[in-house]
């Protein structure tokens, strides 16, 4: 029933005979579609507006032509969920909140959808300002990917757990290195300050190096080649290897051209982890590690909240994503047989009341 409290992992596969790990698969997997949450301290419950599955909805997808490869990853998990679901999308694209998204908005309410999911913009003071306007201005509920300002109920995420991924997520590729031997790690960031997503990872990796006794090493970067050229350049005088977890793997890609263009060797000098999974990284040289949410749980629980919002409803999933780490060469990970991964991947097992899943851990090596 809704607000049970669901047995442990271990209670359950003791109750049905079968493995721990299979059990943690499958708890992931009703997490990522909302239908278990998870509550800090307390255990996992049943929730209390499971997603809604089966009706008929015209959801309108308003997509910014900014989002790049994590924008388009997004798309295609909203996809396939409504697909599953019964839902048919709608899509749209904007370039700016103020030019023409409103526009977009009233067309697709012609077009007979019922509300409106923005699965990303770039957050910050004005964009924020903008959201809000939009969201009062539209004529169709909106749902969005992080709160807003005076429109916390439009994220589908409850306010008090969201951000808690990004934390999880630094903080575990800051433990993994460790595990490795590091003893130098570096967070590499966009310069953009007023960017809610880079303040919340700096955060996250400001409180674990000073938690754990090591240098705060952190460096951001503009769009040029010549910025994260003079970085690797000052990393360089101290002749000593260096991890490096990019907020994402565009700029974790661009490190690592100008570590080849610097004669550096990856991941023997410079070991690298990005953020996101995107295609480019699989091909790169070497194959580059990356860690992502679960783009099933950010799709799945905002249609929920989507399709609940045209019904007059409030649906904002409490629990947490899976985290997704594919280990591939950049980070040295490559190198450990699966007994070694497996063995580093249980050490993250409790993160402040968050249970990482080993089975949610991808470990790649590339043919």
């Amino acid at each position: 029933m809704p607000g049970d409290r669901v047995p442990s992992e271990r209670e359950l596969a003791r109750e049905l005979d079968c493995s721990f790990h299979t059990v943690r698969h499958a708890m992931g997997i009703l997490v990522d579609e909302g239908v278990i949450v998870r509550r800090v301290g307390t255990g996992s419950f049943v929730a209390d507006n499971p997603p809604i599955l089966g009706l008929k909805h015209t959801v309108g997808v308003l997509l910014n032509a900014d989002g790049g490869a994590y924008a388009g990853n997004i798309l295609q998990a909203l996809q396939t969920e409504a697909e599953a679901s019964g839902f048919e999308l709608m899509i749209r694209s904007f370039s700016e909140l103020k030019v023409g998204a409103l526009v977009r908005i009233e067309h697709l309410a012609d077009n007979g959808c019922s509300s409106i999911v923005i699965p990303w913009f770039s957050s910050g003071i004005e964009a924020d300002h903008d959201m809000a306007k939009l969201i009062e201005a539209s004529p169709l509920p909106i749902t969005i990917a992080e709160p807003v300002a005076g429109c916390e109920d439009n994220c589908f995420e409850a306010s008090h757990v969201f951000g808690s991924g990004d934390r999880v997520s630094v903080e575990i590729g800051c433990r993994y290195f460790q595990a490795l031997g590091h003893e130098r790690i570096a967070f590499l960031c966009p310069d953009r300050i007023d960017n809610h997503s880079v303040q919340r990872h700096i955060a996250a990796y400001a409180r674990y190096v000073s938690e754990n006794g090591l240098e705060n090493l952190t460096v951001m970067v503009d769009q040029t080649a010549r910025s994260i050229d003079r970085v690797v350049d000052n990393w360089g005088k101290t002749k000593r290897p260096i991890a490096v977890i990019a907020m994402d793997d565009t700029h974790a890609l661009r490190l690592m051209t100008s570590l080849h263009k610097h004669g550096m060797s990856i991941p023997e000098d410079y070991a690298v982890l990005g953020f996101n999974n995107i295609p480019s990284g699989i091909s790169s040289d070497p194959p580059l590690s990356s860690m992502q949410h679960s783009y099933r749980y950010i799709a799945s629980n905002m249609l929920a909240h989507a399709v609940s919002a045209a019904q007059g409803r409030l649906v904002q999933t409490t629990g947490g994503a899976q985290h997704h780490f594919v280990v591939r060469e950049s980070c040295g990970g490559s190198k450990l047989d699966r007994d070694g991964i497996t063995a580093i991947m249980n050490s993250f097992d409790e993160l402040d009341g968050y249970s990482i899943e080993p089975a949610s851990f991808c470990a790649e090596k590339s043919a």
